[in-house]
């Protein structure tokens, strides 16, 4: 079905858009995480570092976060009413944008 193989709705979720906007906020919670005062007493240094000790942690939970929200999206489309189900299923937008 249209939506629930998978791998076209993982390309058009999995954009550098998405990855960029996932990395970003994923990165202020992590910041978040850490006393706000000791945030604001970094040095440019030890924030640089900081950026780079995240980068992998950062990589390996943005793309847990697509892999969850490709199967969540499938599983939730599916259970549309059928009158959207048509939509999705038939609309030139989606097939143009390569959800089919």
């Amino acid at each position: 079905m249209l939506l629930t193989t998978g791998i076209p709705l993982n390309r058009r979720v999995r954009t550098d858009y998405a990855r960029a906007r996932l990395t970003e906020a994923t990165y202020e919670a992590a910041i978040d995480a850490l006393h706000p005062a000791v945030h604001e007493m970094m040095n440019e240094e030890e924030r640089a570092w900081l950026r780079g000790a995240l980068a992998e942690p950062l990589r390996l939970a943005v793309d847990a976060a697509f892999d969850v929200l490709v199967i969540e999206l499938g599983r939730a489309l599916e259970d549309a009413p059928s009158s959207l189900r048509r939509k999705l299923d038939t609309s030139t937008r989606w097939r143009l944008a390569g959800w089919e």
